[in-house]
């Protein structure tokens, strides 16, 4: 099946977004480099020990201007961003996160959405502040995270403003993303035959997790994939950010992950967060790409198969 999409529309964003690249090796480069600053707050995290830096002109997300930034470090690997400027708190720093919005090209009725891995709340905070008519549920399991983005990433702004708790536009839950989908997926089992039902399926499931720098293994495996099928509506999408090379080891996981992707889902897409037709692109340079699964058959310009 065809989907009814613009592929103009979604070329004209990514032609847009392909002047930025991150990688959450960054922080690392930046210590290094001597551009991190004393950190305005520490803590431990179930995932090694979480700085909060200020970071005096760092460029937009389109590689222009000079923005003051607040950043969560964990681990030694940059998990999130926000701009300080408070016309710019719900703006995206990382240009990786904006391709999450690729979804809403390719599915612009999709209401209810899942996002795993909350860290600074970015994306979550871009979609509430741009998708007013939509809903996210966010995935959290380590609350010391979740305090965090509220005290310095400008999550108790977003709640107060736009009035979340009342609406029902975000919901925050603080529990391992499988255990969470796996009561999900039997709520809906049970409640299939229930003419009103609640929980509905998701339209799409985001997955951002990430321990340190590598990514979350236990969500990429078939099981894993099998139990987001499960609680997707069948015009469904799942999309997950992966840091990898194209060519190396350092590939093996995005391989992996895009061969259990395609044991359930009959497309599976990989979309460059960078322009990969660029005489400058290296393949064993580690770069974020997003995966994008679904059975409907999405045009998705600049998309790689691999195989």
């Amino acid at each position: 099946m065809k989907a009814n999409t613009s592929a103009n529309s979604v070329q004209s964003k990514l032609g847009a977004l392909r002047t930025s690249v991150f990688n959450k090796t960054v922080g690392r480069l930046m210590r290094r480099i001597g551009l991190h600053m004393q950190a305005d707050y520490s803590q431990d995290t179930m995932f090694g020990h979480a700085f909060v830096y200020t970071i005096e002109g760092f460029s937009d997300k389109f590689g222009e201007g000079e923005k003051p930034v607040r950043v969560l470090d964990v681990d030694g690997s940059y998990q999130s961003a926000t701009y300080l400027d408070d016309d710019m708190v719900y703006d995206l720093v990382f240009a990786y996160d904006t391709y999450y919005d690729l979804a809403f090209e390719l599915n612009p009725q999709a209401n209810n959405v899942c996002m795993i891995g909350g860290g600074g709340y970015a994306y979550p905070k871009h979609f509430i502040a741009t998708y007013p008519e939509k809903r996210i549920d966010v995935i959290e399991v380590d609350p010391a995270i979740e305090q965090i983005a509220h005290r310095f990433f400008f999550l108790d702004r977003l709640i107060e403003e736009f009035e979340t708790e009342s609406t029902g536009k975000l919901e925050l839950i603080c529990a391992d993303g499988l255990a969470y989908l796996k009561e999900y997926a039997r709520s809906l089992q049970e409640l299939q035959t229930a003419e009103d039902q609640n929980p509905k399926p998701y339209d799409i499931i985001m997955n951002d997790a990430f321990k340190s720098l590598e990514p979350s293994q236990d969500l990429a495996t078939v099981d894993a994939v099998e139990l987001y099928r499960s609680c997707l509506t069948p015009e469904g999408l799942y999309l997950s950010n992966v840091v990898a090379t194209l060519e190396g080891k350092d590939s093996e996981f995005l391989y992996t992950a895009v061969n259990n992707l395609k044991q359930v889902f009959s497309q599976v897409k990989i979309v460059p967060c960078y322009d990969p037709t660029a005489t400058t692109h290296n393949p064993l340079t580690p770069n974020n790409h997003m995966l994008i699964a679904s059975d409907i058959a999405y045009d998705i310009p600049y998309a790689l198969e691999l195989y």
